[in-house]
């Protein structure tokens, strides 16, 4: 991906305002008809909500319902005040939190927030520092780490070497906290987060009570019990709402439906969530084979926004194994029958694996349907067994398998599509196949997501899947492979603008030495520059897209260091070679005129500063008219 020195200027064209819809509802789900309890913590959040500029923390064991409690809390707004916008940001993560402000900067139609280069989070800052866009309530909900959303962030650097960011060193919770009169509630269950609200304001949700536990078990089976044999199933889950939602899913499961005594004679011990898991999951490996796969390959998601889509093939078949489309035979008797004609067939097997895991409580769906959600304690459950029953290395490569094949790379980029899954990405990173050639497709995915990364500011985020893809494939193909290069071409960069100047130079370097060895035995030791682009150059050659890339980069490098008699020298070489190859009028070419023309102003050069943006100007005049944008 080309480093440039200069940023286009997006200019607001007459008519294309959006008008934002306001207020507006961001749920994770759904309204649960089903809700039981914590009356009292319900009146509480209101009481403490309706104060300007209050933060409530809502702290408690997973699983005992504080992101049910607050979802209840989001829609009984709604029914007390219309005219309150509220919002939901999952923050298990700092890939899933920036997701969630720019759905909700989509949903608000907030200018700017298309522009790749603008950060999300100052911008929904803005809008909601504006107190003429109303009154508001912002959920963020499972910050359970108690650093990412508190840690200052580095100041991004601009393409001359400057600080670029609107609020650099700011925090992810500065944004939130200071000035802003909307109220915010965090559900966790880490003690060490609750230390950013005042200890008045930190709420502990705690299990049912036996009357409440009672009434949500009778919802769930749809039944009116006998007291005395509910009382032994609630009491023996804890009074944990999850624990008892799946118990009741268990006892109403299929046609083989159980009392609560014959619950209670199938799992004399189950004083775990696990327990009861373990049953439903069994039933459903027996009933429904391929739901069971789809929960598994699900577990490896961030627990938040997993995208329908990704299981989708071309809008007709399941992709439940990232392979080509698998019809319900196939899928649920192992890959053995033959492959149905039908397209229908697929979709039809995806739906009804769907719901039958929502029926189930092993995944919810919101509102849109459009994205699953998992709780996490479902979601380890789930990774443990298969890591008991040495499944996870197939699991996980299908996982890797699916994302490989779903994240769009290069030219064919869908920023939209990037941001859905970029989370996710977060998470493969942390799961490096053995495989290798799953490993290939896991370099590959990290690769792609960070150039993504870079163009969406995220440079921590880019360093970090650039070093492991470039790690990956310098173990798969060596340090002289194409797509190894690409890589450390692509670390290089992000190292750059975190202002790592030693590591970028370090690695542009690292390639020469490697060709100084080389050169020497086949050339009879002809000495070559120390200049990381010499490598790519003798294995590529100088004309080739990713030398030219590397020669941009490097000269970018130079800027920051402040060399600027080097990186003036390389970016005359480099437009001169793409004035051959590519001819005058090619973007590329312009964009590097444009860039020289830039370190030019910067060394006040002027004269010749003048006359090469008189020449840019000419030639897009003739190539694209006077009136287009690039040339105004």
């Amino acid at each position: 991906m080309p480093f440039t020195f200069t940023k286009p200027v997006h200019l607001p064209q007459e008519g294309a305002e959006e008008t934002p819809l306001r207020p507006v509802l961001i749920a994770p789900f759904p309204r649960n008809p089903d809700f039981v309890g914590h009356d009292t913590l319900l009146n509480e959040l209101h009481r403490r909500g309706d104060v300007p500029g209050s933060r409530i923390a809502l702290i408690g064991l997973g699983g005992v319902g504080k992101t049910q409690l607050a979802a209840e809390y989001t829609y009984s707004i709604r029914d007390r005040s219309p005219e309150t916008s509220v919002f939901w940001v999952p923050a298990g993560d700092a890939g899933s939190f920036e997701q969630g402000c720019r759905d909700i900067a989509n949903r608000l139609k907030i200018p700017g927030r298309q522009d790749p280069t603008a950060d999300i989070c100052e911008l929904l800052h803005v809008w909601l520092q504006d107190e003429r866009n109303g009154k508001w309530v912002l959920v963020l909900d499972n910050w359970d780490d108690g650093e990412f959303l508190r840690k200052t962030r580095p100041a991004e650097i601009d393409d001359l070497g400057g600080e670029s960011r609107g609020m650099p060193g700011q925090s992810f919770w500065s944004y939130f906290c200071e000035g802003l009169k909307g109220s915010i509630v965090i559900t966790t269950r880490n003690r060490g987060v609750t230390s950013m609200v005042e200890d008045s304001n930190v709420l502990h949700v705690t299990p049912m009570n036996n009357d409440q536990a009672i009434t949500l078990f009778e919802k769930k089976c749809n039944v009116q019990a006998d007291r005395e044999e509910v009382v032994q199933p609630v009491t023996a889950q804890d009074f944990m709402p999850l624990a008892i939602t799946q118990a009741a899913t268990y006892i109403n499961f299929g046609s083989r439906r159980l009392s609560a005594p014959g619950y209670l004679e199938v799992i004399p011990k189950y004083k775990e969530v696990f327990t009861t898991w373990k049953l439903i999951f069994d039933r459903i490996r027996e009933t429904q084979p391929s739901a069971a796969d789809l929960l598994c390959v699900m577990s490896f998601f961030d627990a938040d926004g997993i995208p329908d889509h990704v299981f989708r093939q071309n809008e007709t078949g399941y992709n439940i194994r990232g392979l080509p489309t698998y019809d319900r035979d196939r899928v649920n008797n192992g890959g053995d029958g033959e492959e149905s004609t039908s397209e229908t067939s697929g979709l039809d097997l995806f739906e009804d694996d769907i719901s039958l895991l929502r029926i189930s409580s092993l995944i919810s769906v919101s509102a849109d349907k459009s994205t699953f959600g998992m709780h996490r304690v479902v979601q380890r459950i789930t990774l443990n067994w298969l890591e008991a029953n040495q499944q996870i290395e197939e699991y996980k490569e299908r996982f890797i398998r699916i994302l490989w094949s779903n994240f769009p790379s290069g030219r064919l980029r869908n920023s939209s599509r990037c941001e859905s899954l970029f989370a996710h990405v977060l998470c493969a990173a942390a799961q490096r196949p053995n495989a290798e050639a799953s490993l290939g497709q896991w370099a590959s995915l990290l690769h792609e997501a960070a150039s993504f990364a870079i163009t969406r500011g995220i440079y921590a985020d880019s360093t970090k899947l650039a070093g492991e893809a470039f790690s990956a494939r310098t173990e798969l193909f060596g340090i002289k492979n194409e797509q190894t290069l690409n890589s450390s071409q692509v670390l290089a960069l992000s190292y750059s603008l975190e202002g790592r100047w030693n590591e970028a130079q370090e690695l542009q370097e690292h390639p020469s030495r490697i060709y100084i060895l080389t050169s020497r035995a086949t050339e009879g030791g002809r000495r070559a520059s120390d200049s990381g682009d010499e490598h790519e150059q003798a294995i590529l050659g100088p004309e080739h897209p990713n030398a030219l890339l590397s020669m941009d980069n490097l000269a970018s490098l130079y800027i920051t260091q402040g060399n600027w008699t080097a990186a003036k020298q390389l970016l005359m070489q480099v437009i001169q070679i793409k004035k051959q190859v590519l001819g005058s009028e090619h973007p590329s070419t312009l964009l590097g005129m444009d860039n020289l023309a830039s370190l030019y102003m910067r060394q006040e050069e002027w004269t010749a500063t003048k006359q090469l943006l008189l020449q840019v100007i000419e030639i897009r005049k003739q190539a694209l008219g006077p009136d287009h944008l690039d040339t105004l």
